[in-house]
């Protein structure tokens, strides 16, 4: 099955930064209007885009018959998370609201829409599903994939030198990182690189900035460095766990070195004293980003997502 190709809108314009979104549809008249799975990408809020969907996410467009909207948002430290949080809930917004009217009549519903994301967009989908967003009313169902979920949490502030996961051991600088560790930098709403097998990226490119923030161990100080006032344990997502949050599918595998497995355990610990609906996947040896393999289809997570959704 091939993948779908995607439309690219705009749709936020911040400080001179164009915030896009990118839209899949289903190819078969058949499943129109099709309910709507919104997803964010991972990469420690601090790099990445919108351009990289699983193969799975992809396929499931035709496959289950979604109209599949990746969002980009503001990158830190140049926007902290509230800002970021801005951003998710006005891609929401658009989505609902803006979206149906820019495809034609009867190509969405709006009214059956939920929200996936990988790593760090797993805790942004997290979050989408809490008051604390200001996403309303919030998705009917959440789907987040080994997901970050308290930037205060034993693997994000403990430093790793070198990274865990790291292929030669290089200890990265702050020299490397000066520009994209400067919250004064440019302003960022995504991160692309298109990779050659066997050539490493320069040792400054922003690409690894994440690898940077696990061995210094400061995701916080780099998600709230532009709002100072600002508690990041206010934003610790087993704490904010209410029973009445959308249903819930959490999937993060126990050999996950780029993201520390407690944080899903806080979380599921969490909604099983809340009385939440959801369920949780633990893939026996798998690793971070391992549904981005072609053969991986996460077809429970969707089971869960059509019975809800």
């Amino acid at each position: 099955m091939s993948a779908p190709t995607p439309a690219t809108y705009v749709f936020k314009k911040v400080d001179g930064v164009e915030i896009k979104a990118d839209v899949y549809l289903p190819s078969s008249a058949s499943a129109l209007p099709a309910p709507i799975l919104v997803w964010f990408h991972g990469g420690g809020l601090l790099q990445g885009s919108r351009r990289t969907p699983a193969p799975h996410m992809k396929r499931a467009v035709d496959k289950y018959g979604l109209a599949l909207v990746s969002l980009d948002y503001r990158l830190a430290p140049q926007a902290a998370l509230p800002t970021i949080l801005e951003d998710v809930r006005d891609g929401i917004k658009w989505t609902r609201e803006e979206l149906p009217g820019l495809l034609g009549e009867g190509k969405v519903d709006p009214s059956r829409l939920a929200v996936s994301g990988s790593s760090a967009g797993g805790y942004i989908c997290l979050l989408s599903g809490l008051p604390i967003s200001g996403v309303s009313p919030p998705p009917k169902v959440l789907l987040p994939i080994y997901p970050i979920t308290d930037s205060l949490g034993p693997f994000f502030v403990t430093p790793q030198r070198p990274v865990k996961y790291s292929e030669d051991g290089y200890i990265y600088t702050d020299e490397d990182m000066k520009v994209h560790r400067d919250p004064n930098s440019q302003l960022l709403s995504e991160t692309f690189a298109v990779r050659t097998p066997g050539v490493p990226l320069p040792r400054d490119h922003r690409q690894n900035f994440y690898t940077y923030m696990v061995q210094e161990g400061n995701l916080s100080q780099l998600l709230f460095a532009k709002a100072p006032g600002v508690d990041p344990a206010d934003y610790a997502v087993a704490k904010l766990v209410q029973k009445d949050m959308p249903p819930t599918y959490i999937v993060h595998g126990d050999a996950d070195q780029h993201v520390g497995l407690e944080q899903a355990h806080e979380v599921v610990n969490a909604m099983i004293k809340a009385g939440t609906v959801f369920e949780f996947e633990q893939p026996a040896g798998e690793p971070h980003g391992y549904d981005g393999r072609e053969e991986v289809d996460m077809e429970k997570m969707y089971d869960f997502l059509l019975k809800y959704l």
